[in-house]
């Protein structure tokens, strides 16, 4: 498979249907005015994510850009978290723990929780080593009280009476209270498991008042993303992408810009792309 934007993968003509995703590739600048001119759109695999842009943007397994004040935690902030854990190489990433992070009595603020957690952080690195990455997630409970979700990777196993305590302290040995009830940690066992505690429990649609950042990378330098695999697709192939999209996530949208599809979903726009090809990869419970 070709990474990056320097190669790309064409998808022009029916006999390459049935060689599925192996279609014949073709190096920028080898090919004429006539196949340029028609080839106008580019596809962007990155595991189990598709992206679909004009030809001239390119797109990054990292990309991201401005964005105004955080409300809450919208559906576009869920999206792109999706997108980014099933980008990612759960495999290079290696084992994994679930986290959760609770308070007794509400923190000042969300600034204060989120400092709470970072300071928590810290002290998961300096016990594991610099190798450790976190996807982290902070959201409200019904009383009010922000509270945090955690996918760690790098580390086999955390003593819960560590985590405890260590948590306990950084938010200023509030209570007992705090101390008893203010964690849970689980072992992961499967890649699987990982997108389903995701789907379930990071990614809950939810929103609110101005919270500042909701979800985030902690140790992003060892976060591993699949590679980028591009794909030469014609104008009539990205509207049958553009069918599936209008179908499964909203039937307004403008279809002259760039658009994603994830999961089954990709899957399903996969098997309009290569009609006689079986499409590979795991059923995803989002």
């Amino acid at each position: 498979m070709s990474s990056g934007s320097g190669n790309a993968r064409t998808l022009g003509q029916p006999s390459f249907f049935g060689a599925g995703r192996e279609a014949a590739k073709v190096r920028h600048g080898a090919v004429g005015l006539s196949m340029l001119h028609k080839f106008t759109h580019r596809m962007y695999q990155i595991g189990e994510v598709l992206k679909v842009k004009q030809v001239g943007t390119e797109v990054s397994s990292n990309a991201g850009g401005l964005r105004g004040d955080v409300v809450g935690f919208s559906k576009q902030a869920r999206k792109r978290l999706i997108e980014k854990i099933l980008a990612t190489d759960l495999t290079a990433m290696g084992r994994a723990i679930f986290v959760t992070l609770t308070y007794h009595l509400p923190p000042t603020s969300s600034k204060k929780a989120r400092a709470n957690l970072f300071a928590w952080w810290e002290r998961v690195k300096r016990r594991w080593g610099g190798g450790v990455s976190c996807l982290w997630r902070m959201e409200l409970q019904k009383r009010g009280v922000e509270h945090f979700h955690l996918v760690i990777f790098g580390v086999d196993f955390m003593p819960k009476d560590w985590l405890s305590k260590s948590w306990w302290e950084v938010c200023g040995k509030v209570t007992e209270e705090h101390l008893k009830a203010g964690t849970r940690v689980e072992n992961i066992r499967s890649k699987r498991g990982v997108v389903w505690y995701v789907a379930k429990y990071i990614s809950k649609a939810e929103e609110g008042v101005t919270t500042g950042r909701v979800w985030g990378l902690l140790g992003r330098k060892n976060w591993k993303m699949q590679k980028v695999v591009t794909y030469n697709i014609t104008h009539e192939q990205r509207m049958m992408l553009a069918d599936v999209y209008r179908r499964k996530v909203t039937p307004n949208f403008d279809d002259t810009r760039g658009f994603s599809l994830f999961g089954n979903i990709a899957q399903e726009a996969l098997q309009a792309i290569f009609p006689e090809s079986p499409v590979s990869g795991r059923t995803l419970p989002i």
